[in-house]
């Protein structure tokens, strides 16, 4: 995966936790490629879609425990999980993740989706198998948890579409 997108989810991440849940985020760890696209969440993850010129998912995975001490940060209460208050904060917080990187994203139009979350221990979420993929391990006070990012840049499928279109016949 490209270094500059890399940077933008690392710095997104870390924005976000501190500004918005007084929790500061230290990457420990990037595992891109196959190592990425294997990391399993836990028992919560807020995922959000990607379309326009870079076309994907992100998704923030977080063990129960931790879940439940950033929402409580971030809304400045303790929250149950089967609340909805829960669910839209992790919503929220993979919303801003994934707004604040696209925000950098110079030269590309990018549109986010609304988010969605999964709270059920052991769950698994399939992902786009046409990507590029990066988690971001992430260790606060709170707990781990991780920043997954599957995406592709959408003008080499686009390329090859009109290339196909245009008659060639043949996609290079």
């Amino acid at each position: 995966m490209d270094e500059t997108y890399r940077q933008l989810f690392v710095e997104a991440t870390k924005n976000v936790f501190s500004m918005m849940a007084d929790t500061e985020v230290d990457v420990s760890e990037v595992l891109v490629g196959q190592a990425a696209a294997s990391a399993r969440n836990n028992g919560v993850t807020g995922i959000i879609g990607l379309s326009g010129d870079v076309v994907g998912v992100v998704e923030l995975g977080f063990p129960m425990a931790t879940a439940t001490a950033v929402v409580e940060s971030f809304t400045g209460e303790a929250t149950d999980p089967s609340d909805d208050d829960f669910s839209d904060a992790i919503g929220e917080l993979v919303n801003m993740v994934s707004g604040s990187a696209k925000a950098k994203m110079a030269g590309r139009t990018v549109k986010i989706s609304c988010p969605a979350v999964v709270i059920s221990e052991g769950h698994r979420v399939q992902r786009p198998s046409n990507s590029e993929s990066m988690c971001l391990l992430c260790t606060t006070a709170s707990g781990d948890f991780s920043v997954l990012v599957c995406i592709r840049d959408s003008a080499a499928t686009s390329d090859a579409v009109a290339h196909v279109a245009n008659g060639s016949g043949a996609v290079e």
